[in-house]
């Protein structure tokens, strides 16, 4: 018997696993046999996996994790707005069983001399909690309403009621936390107003920081 003799045999697809980065779609990731430990990357979207996201097995064998860094979303032209509550433009994919600090510089121009301009964060899958978002808003013009403070629910006013001038250039950073649990999701930030023609504008940015 040799040295090696541990390592010899047949190779089978379960050595590879344990030794290998398994690459596949979310559907087959979710059903490949696991290992503590095992890398996955993901090829395609599917059962709570997203695309070009790259997995680690737990220690426990019972969940894959996310390795991933920032990731960011830059607006590459104006967003311009209909009347009522849309995309801003700005969306990232969150990975499921994970937490996520994020944040938005968002460049803000009205078109209208009594815009109501808002946010919200858009709905998130089923699992998937909003613990808290906040905004601090930087007005050029005279009309300046506050932020609400912390707000603790999807599709819900981040702003209150921020009134602006005609062709008031504005800024605005908003930041929160999410939870996500299963099911993957995505963080969309929504534009709502009373004015169409207001925009945000490009170089507009959201990032999003996985956290412990």
């Amino acid at each position: 018997m040799s040295a090696f003799s541990q390592y010899e045999g047949p190779v089978t697809y379960t050595k590879l696993n344990q030794k290998t980065l398994f690459v596949g779609t979310g559907a087959a990731i979710a059903a490949a046999t696991t290992y503590a430990g095992m890398l996955a990357f993901c090829t395609s979207s599917d059962s709570g996996f997203v695309i070009n996201t790259l997995y680690e097995r737990n220690a426990a064998n019972t969940a894959w994790i996310a390795i991933t860094g920032m990731a960011i979303a830059r607006l590459a032209s104006d967003t311009t707005s209909i009347n009522g509550t849309e995309s801003s433009g700005l969306s990232i994919p969150l990975s499921a069983n994970a937490n996520y600090s994020f944040k938005a510089y968002l460049f803000v121009k009205s078109n209208s001399s009594t815009p109501r301009i808002n946010f919200q964060v858009h709905a998130l899958a089923s699992g998937a909690a909003l613990l808290y978002v906040a905004a601090l808003p930087f007005a050029s013009g005279t009309a300046f309403s506050s932020s609400l403070g912390l707000v603790t629910a999807v599709t819900t006013d981040i702003l209150q009621n921020y009134l602006a001038a005609l062709d008031d250039s504005w800024a605005i950073i908003i930041f929160g936390f999410i939870t996500v649990g299963s099911t993957a999701t995505t963080l969309q930030l929504d534009l709502k107003d009373t004015q169409t023609g207001d925009a945000v504008k490009a170089g507009s940015t959201l990032e999003a920081v996985p956290v412990a």
